[in-house]
C-alpha cells in the first residue's frame, strides 16, 4: 500500500486519499479556528471600544424607574452556572427630549453571588436620582457606569492568540 492510499478496514478496498487532501482538510480546520476566534474578538472589541469612548460622554441627571435582579444561565453546556443579573431601567433628558434606557455598562454585568448583585442595585433603587452618561451625538445610547472592563481585553487577547494558531494551521 502506497503513502497516498488508505485501505478501508475490513472491506478489502483501497481508496485514494492523497497527503495533499489531508493538508487541505487540516488547513480548513485552521480557518474554522480563525472564524471561532473572531466570534469572540469582534463583540469583545466592540464592548471595549464602547467602554473606552463612554468615559468621555457627557453626564446628565436621570432617575431609576425599575431596579431588580434577574437570573440567567451562563457557561458551556457541561459547565452551566447560575448568574445574577442587575436589570436597571432609567429615564433622562437631553436637550429637552426624554429618553429611557437600561444599559448599565458597556459589558453587561453578571454576578455568581446574589449579594454582589444586590450591592450594585443598592446604588440604583427604584425612584432614586442617578447620573446617566450618554453618547453626545446619539443621546438614546446611554450607560450608568462608563468605562471598559478587563474581561473584554482578556477575551480579545485570547481570541487573537487562537486566531494566530488558526492562521498557522491554515498556512501549512
Amino acid at each position: 500500500m502506497g503513502a497516498e492510499e488508505v485501505r478501508m478496514a475490513g472491506q478489502g478496498e483501497t481508496i485514494g486519499f492523497s497527503v495533499q487532501a489531508w493538508f487541505e482538510l487540516f488547513g480548513l480546520f485552521g480557518w474554522l479556528v480563525i472564524a471561532a476566534a473572531l466570534r469572540v474578538v469582534v463583540p469583545a472589541g466592540r464592548r471595549l471600544a464602547l467602554g473606552i469612548v463612554s468615559r468621555g460622554w457627557p453626564a446628565t441627571a436621570g432617575w431609576v424607574i425599575h431596579s431588580e435582579i434577574t437570573t440567567a444561565m451562563s457557561g458551556t453546556s457541561d459547565r452551566r452556572r447560575l448568574q445574577y443579573v442587575p436589570e436597571i431601567g432609567y429615564e433622562y433628558e437631553v436637550r429637552g427630549r426624554a429618553y429611557a434606557a437600561s444599559a448599565v455598562a458597556a459589558r453587561r454585568p453578571g454576578f455568581s453571588h446574589r449579594e454582589a448583585c444586590e450591592d450594585l442595585l443598592a446604588s440604583y433603587p427604584q425612584g432614586a436620582s442617578t447620573v446617566v452618561h450618554h453618547h453626545p451625538a446619539r443621546p438614546e445610547r446611554a450607560l450608568l457606569i462608563p468605562g471598559w472592563h478587563l474581561a473584554d481585553a482578556v477575551e480579545i487577547l485570547a481570541g487573537l492568540a487562537f486566531a494566530a494558531v488558526g492562521l498557522a494551521i491554515a498556512q501549512r
